[in-house]
């Protein structure tokens, strides 16, 4: 049977939609709605089922009212990270993938919403084939959310059973991702493997919750970095200021490139690649894609 959340907060899922429904259906409103007992009195008038609810909570987990979450039937913790968990969700028939960042996990109130609204503006506002796609946002009194279309694994999950011309597609992909958020005015601040996603052979970035406005500064204590792979210059005592630009990433990127290629998963033609990512004449997100993609168009025709 089809689901459907209606409220009167969303214009996209007004209660007027009821209206133009056709059966069987079943309906979720939030109890308050202030349409709550007109969409119960037309569903009762068509033999549909309404429910109404004051929250959604899943096991011990309160999800936001609205969809997808509302059609979320059970959750499967998958990682739990600095300032966020990854949750599996099961729906219906199909599965997807939530973020979880707590309000109370270590970080100022005021700074962590900061981050978390900017990775949800930023990944339903800036679509793309590279990135890892955005299903819904939205908070509860403890926490805000994301919702993602599954992916099949990270980067560092599957490395065995990628060739190296596979594996530079993957790159490519990801870096292409890199370039669409430099264009867009933003800094990832955070690439490395696990924020690399496979899916259906190609490659998508995702994972944007230390992400930065492109040439704005922010105290370097303020951002989410991963040291392996973080620009030397990120590296300096709490306090000093710097600008976001995309040379940052473009390091990261180096810093994979040289692991990959040391675990022998990559030829040794690329470590050359990833030293001029190291280097301080960094080629671009965008170069170094295409380079990639043609090292796996090489390795697929030699």
């Amino acid at each position: 049977m089809k689901m459907i959340f209606v409220s009167s907060l969303s214009e996209e899922a007004h209660p007027r939609r009821v209206l133009h429904e056709t059966g069987p259906l079943r309906v979720i409103v939030p109890a308050h709605d202030p349409y709550a007992d007109l969409v119960e009195s037309l569903c009762r008038q068509r033999g549909w089922e309404c429910r109404r609810v004051e929250r959604h909570v899943v096991g011990d987990v309160e999800l936001p009212l609205g969809p997808p979450f509302v059609f979320v039937e059970s959750l499967r913790l998958l990682c739990r990270g600095t300032v966020s968990m990854v949750y599996e969700a099961s729906m219906g028939e199909g599965i997807i993938v939530l973020k979880q960042i707590p309000l109370d996990a270590g970080m100022d109130h005021p700074v962590k919403y900061l981050l978390a609204s900017q990775e949800a503006k930023l990944l339903v506002g800036l679509r793309s084939p590279w990135t890892v796609p955005v299903l819904g946002t939205g908070t509860t009194p403890s926490a805000i959310w994301i919702a993602m279309e599954r992916m099949d694994a990270t980067l560092d999950r599957c490395l065995e059973v990628l060739d190296a011309a596979a594996l530079s597609l993957v790159l490519a992909d990801a870096c292409r991702g890199l370039a669409f958020l430099h264009a867009s005015g933003w800094v990832h601040m955070d690439v490395k493997p696990q924020n690399i996603f496979v899916h259906q052979g190609r490659g998508r970035l995702g994972d944007f919750s230390a992400m930065w406005r492109r040439d704005v500064c922010l105290p370097i204590s303020l951002r989410a970095l991963t040291p392996r792979y973080a620009d030397p210059r990120l590296m300096r005592p709490e306090g000093r200021i710097l600008e976001a630009v995309p040379e940052f990433d473009v390091y990261s990127m180096g810093v994979v490139l040289r692991e990959l290629v040391e675990k022998g998963h990559l030829p040794e033609t690329v470590r050359d690649l990833a030293q001029r990512c190291l280097g301080s004449r960094r080629p671009s997100a965008e170069e170094l894609a295409d380079r990639l993609e043609e090292l796996s168009h090489a390795g697929r025709h030699p």
